[in-house]
């Protein structure tokens, strides 16, 4: 029978004391990212042993997991309960065993481990995580709980859900606690007060502590404005993905990162056969 205990476990982050966290597993199993399948065996969850942060910079939060009994891949609609991905809820109740997990803000699906969020606003938050089949229906009753409280700053990207092929796309980036200004206008000396946003169509954002964001690549838009339109010309057929990242005025990025991202589906033009997905971002409501 699946049991729930308290567990002092790893969310990567930085800094912080080491708070309760539940979690739910059939066993005492070892905390890897991913153990061999029993036909038998619920499948159990669980996160890594190691120091929790309680109280975290920036706007991103990074949580190692342990499995048993399941393989962890993407979706890939298998519906056997012996492979799956995770689901992160962000101050939602998960759904029930067997039902469909939606796509929608707030709810994370990722078959990465650590997992990586972005995007989570200023206060506590409570993640929930469970285990999806490759159709995305909730795998058992095995879940990790944890608390988070989130000190900014912090960005939040939306964008449409879905957009016909052939038109521009209108990203908007809500920021809190920094002052956009252009580059060549901040005089902050990187203090933390001002910035600038970059987008990155298709490209994942450049990770603190190394080279500046690069210049002259036009998937990647360097802005002080909230809202951008980025040209038909660099999305794809299908899901594309874009980050929005706080930068300093000489285009390094903000360190704690302060980072979000949108998925949003490219669909055939009208007059074609259409099909939709949600953009998800993994910000909280």
């Amino acid at each position: 029978m699946l049991v729930v205990g308290a567990l002092c476990a790893t969310v990567m982050l930085a800094g912080g004391a080491c708070s309760k966290s539940t979690q739910t597993s059939g066993s005492s199993a070892s905390p890897t990212a991913s153990a061999s399948v029993s036909p038998t065996a619920a499948p159990t969850l669980q996160l890594s042993t190691a120091t929790t942060a309680t109280v975290v910079s920036g706007n991103t939060a990074t949580i190692a997991l342990g499995t048993s009994g399941i393989k962890i891949v993407a979706a890939d609609g298998d519906t056997s309960g012996k492979t799956g991905h995770f689901h992160v809820f962000i101050d939602k109740d998960p759904v029930a065993a067997g039902q469909t997990i939606p796509k929608v803000p707030g709810v994370v699906h990722t078959a990465e481990n650590p997992i990586h969020l972005t995007g989570l606003t200023d206060g506590d938050h409570k993640l929930v995580i469970v285990l999806g089949d490759g159709v995305h229906r909730r795998i058992g009753d095995a879940q990790v709980v944890q608390t988070i409280k989130i000190t900014g700053p912090t960005v939040h990207l939306t964008a449409p859900a879905t957009l016909a092929a052939g038109q521009p796309l209108k990203v908007t980036a809500t920021v809190e606690s920094v002052k956009l200004v252009k580059a060549a206008d901040d005089m902050s000396k990187k203090d933390g007060s001002t910035g600038h946003l970059h987008i990155f169509v298709n490209k994942p954002p450049v990770a603190p502590g190394g080279a500046p964001i690069p210049s002259g690549d036009p998937a990647i838009i360097h802005t002080a404005a909230t809202t951008t339109d980025i040209p038909a010309a660099l999305l794809k057929a299908g899901d594309n993905t874009v980050w929005v990242e706080l930068g300093y005025a000489d285009h390094t990025p903000f360190s704690p990162e302060i980072v979000d991202k949108v998925v949003v589906t490219v669909t055939p033009a009208p007059g074609t056969a259409t099909a939709t997905m949600t953009a998800t971002s993994t910000a909280s409501p």
